[in-house]
């Protein structure tokens, strides 16, 4: 990516746009997709879309399909290097974790990671890498799960029955924000207790942090908090 681009932000929508919240924004290419998912590492820039998953070179606004016929609606896109240090993409989708390789002819295929699991909890919404290496939190339709080493082992975890929409990691803890109870939090991704009160009824879309507090994306409003006390109303 050029300089530009590397201090831009970049937006899905339908299509992917780069710009700045107080200026102009432009397409990258022609592509249209509604855009689900965006990863964005110093070497690579990747668009998860409802038709699969594609890298994009901002600078010449061309699209590179990455997906196969088994990789379709895309969700969610983490990143992890192998063990040769190779820099690596991890998908999740409503049929659950894929992991792409390249094969004949330099093509992308796609292996499916979470078949054993049951299909609430294939249903993947959100990753999230457990600090470093190849093991994942995957916020699924199931609750929260813990994929290692991309999948080829699983876990479940204490927050479970309920689907998770957002997972981040804030100061050493990890917080999950779920359907209709609220934001959940764990020091080690496997034991989880409420985080918080005041939204306990809420669904927790999104969360960011925003210094020493954490700011959730509600079905009903933003709020804010230190996932301790009462969260603090602090949007429409």
């Amino acid at each position: 990516m050029n300089t530009s681009i590397e201090t831009s932000w970049i937006v899905g929508a339908n299509g992917v746009f780069v710009g700045s919240p107080s200026g102009t924004w432009r397409r990258i290419g022609a592509f249209d997709y509604f855009t689900t998912a965006l990863l964005r590492t110093d070497e690579r820039l990747v668009a998860g879309v409802t038709c699969g998953m594609w890298e994009i070179d901002p600078s010449a606004g061309a699209w590179k399909q990455l997906h196969d016929e088994t990789l379709t609606e895309v969700l969610t896109l983490a990143a992890f290097a192998d063990d040769d240090g190779f820099p690596r993409v991890i998908a999740g989708c409503p049929y659950g974790v894929a992991v792409g390789a390249r094969g004949r002819h330099n093509a992308v295929r796609w292996t499916f990671r979470s078949g054993a699991l049951r299909v609430n909890e294939r249903f993947t919404n959100v990753l999230l890498r457990l600090r470093d290496g190849k093991d994942f939190l995957v916020g699924a339709e199931g609750g929260v799960l813990i994929a290692y080493d991309c999948g080829a082992r699983w876990s479940r975890t204490s927050l479970a029955g309920t689907p998770v929409r957002a997972l981040i990691e804030a100061g050493g803890t990890y917080y999950a924000g779920t359907d209709g109870r609220g934001v959940w939090k764990s020091r080690d991704g496997e034991a989880w207790d409420p985080a918080g009160y005041g939204i306990d009824d809420r669904t927790a879309l999104s969360l960011c942090r925003d210094g020493e507090r954490i700011v959730v994306g509600t079905d009903r409003g933003v709020f804010s908090g230190d996932g301790v006390g009462r969260w603090t109303e602090s949007g429409p």
